[in-house]
């Protein structure tokens, strides 16, 4: 597909235009996800109604119990010279907690649509559970992520006029912010993890421009923000312009444009979450973000078939 060929061929101009040691792992992971995508759509369609429910019930249970496990790890390993918001974030099975709080927050959102379809239902302990287990990742932006959707979800239909004008009021906080942190304003300096997000978008702004149009076009490839940068990309506006480059970000929108189109709901609860999470943390690598894609319009088909 167009975004495949355009993120692999990001790799290439990059590789006469950058600094060296350039990573091409990440494009071969984001490639692996995209078929493990695809692959569970498959198998969904191989597997009877009953199965597949099974199937849910017995990963909504495995999914918990690693869970639980995750953060019985992570404060055994506290570290209480980093304080506590920062002290219980490291982990064995993710480096930072925040990656855990972005799998509850899809998985939340992934069996809140089976719900919504009729075809699964988790159940108030586990989603309780769920919601416990995201809240002990100390994730603000997971938690804040969630709030936002799920807010987003329950009222879309009735307050849109009001949600236009909230995406528009944060982001011209979010410019103004963005502004005042390059003028030297010290408004952020509260919280070094959120104003590192700022000093990237800003590292990417002063960049940007002196990019061979080559590298604008077919983007540095995945993981490389660093060789340009001097840091890791972090968020959804640096990889999607920097690293994708306008050919693969343009691709990857269009694939989900047109999955969410034959599938009318699935962006909101799969899409929404991540790309709202994204300015604070984004993963190329999210195995389960695609996986759930597949499954839930497999789901979308049989719930339209059976009508």
């Amino acid at each position: 597909t167009l975004f495949v060929q355009a993120g692999l061929v990001g790799e290439n101009p990059g590789r006469y235009l950058g600094s060296g040691n350039l990573n091409f792992l990440s494009i071969l992971l984001f490639v692996l996800c995209i078929f493990f995508g695809f692959a569970s759509n498959v198998v969904s369609h191989a597997l009877s109604f009953n199965s597949r429910i099974s199937v849910y019930r017995a990963y909504s249970n495995a999914l918990i119990v690693f869970l639980v496990i995750d953060l019985m790890v992570r404060l055994l390993m506290f570290d209480p010279s980093q304080g506590l918001l920062y002290g219980i974030k490291h982990g064995i099975f993710y480096y930072d907690s925040n990656f855990t709080g972005v799998l509850i927050l899809s998985s939340i959102f992934f069996f809140d649509y089976l719900k919504r379809i009729d075809v699964f239902e988790i159940g108030n302990v586990k989603k309780i559970l769920l919601i416990l287990l995201l809240l002990g990742t100390f994730s603000r932006a997971a938690i804040a992520a969630y709030l936002l959707a799920a807010i987003f979800i329950k009222f879309k239909d009735r307050l849109k006029v009001i949600y236009i004008a909230l995406l528009l009021t944060v982001v011209f906080l979010g410019f103004e912010l963005l502004m005042g942190y390059m003028a030297g304003d010290d408004i952020l300096d509260y919280d070094g993890s959120f104003r590192s997000k700022f000093y990237i978008l800003s590292l990417l702004i002063d960049l940007y421009p002196s990019l061979p149009i080559f590298l604008k076009l077919f983007g540095v490839g995945l993981g490389n923000a660093e060789q340009y940068l001097g840091i890791f990309a972090h968020n959804i506006i640096v990889t999607f312009v920097l690293e994708f480059g306008l050919f693969a970000a343009l691709g990857v929108m269009a694939m989900l444009f047109i999955l969410h189109h034959l599938y009318r709901g699935l962006f909101s609860y799969t899409t929404l979450p991540i790309a709202i999470v994204g300015f604070s943390l984004f993963s190329a690598y999210m195995p389960f973000y695609f996986v759930y894609i597949g499954v839930l319009a497999r789901e979308s088909q049989y719930v339209r078939g059976a009508s």
